[in-house]
């Protein structure tokens, strides 16, 4: 049965993932454009918010507002969920720790903040009126204590893009986007146990199947199950008690190394 089922939930996911459907491939800028569509997800004192920006214009205003809010008190959280982002991927273990930072310029905690995006960075700034200082961290996965608090519970896979990446780690284009709805549903629930379930019901809800296994964060925050496509470990980039984004690097034979990156919605 478990034979059966993986091969099924495989299949399923890699019918997904090389779908001729979504937006048109894109040509990464390399910085030289000021035309770069973002999506953020950001969050203001655990309140989050989805923008969409059509260029670094409205990049540089949502900047300037996160420092606002920040002024005001208030903690913001952001990540890049772009998929037509640019990014080397070729940054090695090191990069895996949080980044921290902390000036009493703005301009500085700006330029900071757009250097840790480029990264493919989470990005969390806070402001101390005590000091006058502007406080930051960056991460590639969600600390593991906040993490394990937030996951349980069930989880709806609803976008999953694979990209492949040239010799540099660098995105080459996003023609391989799909939502997790198309030939049937992935119902993801974490258990506090450690055990995670999986439920795949086939387009039309006709066939509905359910696996177990273990789930387990590492000490950096990183996510690995049994469950998960390509085995391996999964960057926690984003989780909030709504949305949660996980990301992952993995070399195909057929392909070369391909980007993958994860959309659930919360239940």
């Amino acid at each position: 049965m478990k034979t059966t089922f993986r091969f099924a939930m495989l299949t399923f996911v890699l019918a997904l993932s090389f779908a001729s459907c979504g937006p048109e491939p894109v040509t990464p800028d390399n910085g030289n454009s000021t035309l770069r569509e973002r999506v953020i997800l950001y969050s203001v004192d655990g309140v989050e918010m989805w923008l969409t920006l059509e260029n670094d214009k409205q990049w540089d205003t949502l900047l300037d507002l996160f420092c606002n809010y920040a002024r005001e008190g208030k903690v913001v959280t952001f990540y890049n969920i772009s998929h037509n982002r640019t990014f080397s991927d070729k940054r090695g273990d090191a990069t895996k720790r949080a980044i921290s930072f902390s000036t009493t310029n703005r301009d500085e905690m700006m330029a900071w903040m757009k250097e840790m995006e480029k990264q493919g960075r989470t990005v969390s700034v806070s402001y101390d009126s005590g000091t006058g200082r502007w406080n930051g961290v960056a991460y590639t996965s969600n600390p593991a204590n906040q993490t394990s608090n937030l996951i349980l519970g069930t989880w709806k896979l609803e976008e999953m893009v694979v990209v492949p990446l040239d010799s540099d780690g660098n995105f080459q284009d996003t023609s391989h986007f799909v939502s997790g709805g198309d030939g049937g549903t992935m119902i993801y629930t974490f258990f506090p146990n450690d055990t995670l379930e999986l439920t795949f019901t086939s387009a039309g809800g006709g066939t509905s199947v359910t696996e177990s296994a273990l789930w387990n964060l590492t000490s950096e925050g990183e996510l690995s199950s049994e469950l998960l496509p390509n085995n391996g470990l999964w960057n926690v980039n984003w989780i909030t008690s709504g949305t949660m984004v996980i990301s992952q690097t993995a070399l195909s034979p057929e392909a070369g190394n391909l980007y993958y990156q994860l959309q659930f919605g919360k239940q």
